[in-house]
């Protein structure tokens, strides 16, 4: 914690990848770095979309897996077959160069908690 006019800051970092909007001048890895006074909810659900290019529906399964929900009940929850849920959990490896669904969700986890705003 870092302590800036008498308030506590949390200091966020995740990877940048080279494919982002906002590495594209470098096209190379970078880190984000943010800094959030404590108490301060920060919606990351734009964030993420930005820096990972996610669609709606791949922000829907990543919220779902950071709020611990499997992509089973994800896709039961939104009306919509298990192999779309899927198909969008595979594009959300691609764009964040992950492996897994823990990588996926350690990756994401290390932003501020996401903010439900479907």
């Amino acid at each position: 914690m870092v302590l800036q006019n008498n308030k506590s800051l949390q200091v966020f970092v995740t990877p940048l990848p080279a494919a982002s909007q906002f590495a594209r001048d470098w096209q190379i890895p970078l880190a984000l770095v943010l800094i959030v006074e404590v108490g301060k909810t920060v919606s990351n659900l734009h964030l993420l979309a930005e820096i990972y290019d996610f669609s709606p529906a791949e922000l829907r399964v990543a919220a779902a897996l950071l709020n611990g929900k499997t992509p089973e009940i994800h896709a039961h929850e939104m009306g919509v077959s298990i192999n779309t849920v899927r198909t969008q959990l595979r594009a959300l490896f691609g764009k964040t160069k992950t492996r897994g669904q823990a990588e996926l969700v350690a990756l994401l986890s290390r932003l501020p908690p996401l903010q439900m705003g479907f």
